[in-house]
């Protein structure tokens, strides 16, 4: 039987979500949300003084379009031509804003957003419907709009609390500009689930607008199943989210007290001062992509225990991979550095890199690779670190490993090479020292067929002669 949704009865649509397995949920469509949101890129605001934009590709816009929510900002977020309408349609691919004069004195390429309605109230009356039956919230494809936070649970083990969109590419959430976090639950402003078990948040993408929201000791979306009570017995999925252009944050997305929880598929970009940070967590991270913000990629602390593998954190405007008492292994992973920066910075940590690149992104001069203090160990094997100009490759008061199979460009300065070991033959091009007083620094290696020779101190040189056996 074929069945066309635009005239379906809600029985046939209960019977297709029946099917499709989302019976067990409670959808944001069925509380009156619309989700029809646009961003359109590159339009133009041609001078100040002026609400009139051009440049959508052509049929963009239509009649029905008139009294839509509207606002424009620019490309980084400094203007925001405040929230408004659609007064009228000029022509298919230009608009006027009414009530939209925020940004009037801003001229230039700008990003429009509008949409039919504020989702906000509709999706908050499904979250509570949906802590109350203990399922899901779902957020089928679409753009909704919103201005507070949509979902916020404390220290509750009873429900079976979550959000579930249908991918990061087709459910995406807009905070617009009149944003603001009263009322909100927790730290997390646009989801918070904490001291819960048995949650699931995936398949969702949040856009900060290009809007700097002002929100210092926040964080986009925080979760949390580290409840006191029923520690042992959480369980948490949280897979596909993506937070960009997110700016006024402490970070795009926070990870706290995780154990038991399957974490794969997160991306920050355009963040705030931290991309993702991970607080006391345990497991196993995957695909992990961190980029273009304010400060830290990937910040990394309170004892946590992490297997990273398939990640890419890419350069930032401070170091790019942050690690704090905590015992954490890359494995086929990425970190390329800002310049003039660390790729990565080892404190009081256990760190592990099998099979990753760390690198200066663009080979920016004098960056260096990693930083190791007194209190860490880092441990490198088949891998490739980077220092260029003046910095270093891989430096600081720390023990440095070396298991083998690694490309390392720059200087390798660990103080006193302290504890540093190859578990594979050294590899030294010939050389022949002119004579024993030849310029030398002690502790230099070199040979030549007949001979070993060591420099003892300064421009002095012992040798040992070579024989089979």
């Amino acid at each position: 039987m074929t069945i066309e949704l635009t005239t379906a009865t809600a029985t046939q649509l209960r019977g297709i979500r029946n099917e499709l397995g989302l019976s067990n949920c409670v959808s944001v469509k069925d509380h009156g949300a619309i989700g029809d949101g646009k961003r359109i890129a590159a339009m133009s605001k041609s001078s100040s003084g002026t609400t009139v934009l051009t440049g959508a590709p052509s049929g963009t816009f239509s009649a029905g379009d008139v009294g839509k929510i509207a606002w424009a900002t620019d490309y980084n977020g400094a203007a925001v031509i405040g929230l408004g309408t659609i007064a009228t349609v000029n022509s298919s691919t230009s608009v006027t804003l009414s009530g939209a004069n925020g940004g009037a004195t801003y001229s230039g390429t700008v990003y429009l957003y509008f949409a039919t309605q504020n989702d906000t109230t509709a999706i908050q009356a499904a979250w509570t419907a949906a802590k109350a039956a203990g399922v899901p919230m779902f957020v089928p494809a679409g753009m909704y709009f919103f201005n507070r936070q949509l979902a916020g649970v404390n220290a509750d083990n009873t429900a079976n609390f979550g959000v579930v969109g249908e991918g990061s590419v087709h459910t995406v959430l807009v905070a617009m500009p009149d944003f603001a976090s009263t009322s909100s639950v927790g730290n997390g402003l646009f989801i918070n689930i904490t001291g819960c078990g048995y949650n699931v948040v995936s398949g969702l993408r949040f856009d900060g607008a290009f809007k700097d929201l002002s929100q210092s000791g926040k964080y986009g979306i925080q979760l949390d199943n580290q409840a006191t009570t029923y520690r042992t017995l959480t369980t948490s999925t949280w897979v596909d989210l993506t937070v960009e252009n997110l700016r006024g944050f402490t970070a795009s997305i926070r990870i706290d007290g995780a154990i038991n929880a399957t974490i794969d598929g997160l991306f920050s970009y355009n963040g705030g001062y931290i991309g993702i940070s991970f607080n006391g967590v345990t497991g196993v991270v995957r695909n992990v992509w961190s980029s273009n913000g304010s400060g830290f990629g990937v910040h990394i602390v309170g004892g946590s225990k992490i297997l990273f593998i398939g990640c890419l954190i890419d350069e930032h405007s401070y170091y790019t991979t942050s690690i704090t008492g905590s015992h954490v292994t890359f494995r086929d992973c990425i970190i390329y550095g800002g310049a003039s920066l660390y790729c990565m910075e080892i404190s009081g940590s256990t760190v592990l890199l099998d099979k990753t690149d760390v690198l200066p992104y663009a080979l920016h001069p004098n960056s260096s690779g990693i930083t190791v203090d007194g209190t860490s160990t880092l441990t490198a094997q088949s891998s490739t670190v980077t220092g260029t100009g003046s910095g270093k490759c891989v430096t600081g008061a720390g023990m440095y490993i070396d298991n083998g199979g690694n490309t390392l460009a720059g200087t390798v300065d660990v103080a006193n090479l302290k504890g540093v070991t190859f578990g594979y033959p050294i590899s030294l091009a010939t050389k022949t020292p002119a004579s024993a007083a030849a310029a030398g620094v002690a502790g230099q290696i070199a040979w030549d067929a007949s001979y070993i020779y060591v420099c003892t101190a300064t421009n002095t040189w012992k040798r040992a002669a070579i024989a089979t056996w």
